[in-house]
């Protein structure tokens, strides 16, 4: 049996991952701060919120969440894993924050 883990990324391995389409982006921040900034191409589901749709982001890919520091990006991880049984999520340490001061490009 396979055992379950949660891994934290750095922004660069985000970037990384994110160019070669190899992780589901999902940005755990308020529809304001959202609205206001964003990675292009991520889907904005409120941590909290992944309790009712955490279904939509079972797939090929892993997921990865994102919020602006790394607290509500952990949290919605946690409940990933929790919920939809997978044995394998990824928190971005630093969140949007380190990756807007990385010089990173915002939709």
């Amino acid at each position: 049996m396979r055992a379950s883990y949660l891994k934290s990324i750095s922004i660069m391995e985000l970037k990384e991952l994110w160019d070669n389409k190899k992780v589901l982006l999902i940005d755990t921040r308020l529809k304001s701060e959202y609205d206001e900034m964003h990675i292009a191409g991520s889907i904005h589901c409120p941590a909290p919120d992944v309790r009712h749709r955490y279904q939509e982001f079972i797939g090929d890919k892993p997921a990865a969440f994102i919020c602006n520091s790394g607290n509500r990006s952990l949290l919605a991880a946690s409940l990933m894993m929790n919920l939809s049984g997978s044995k394998y999520a990824i928190n971005v340490i630093g969140g949007t924050s380190a990756w807007q001061r990385a010089g990173c490009p915002l939709g």
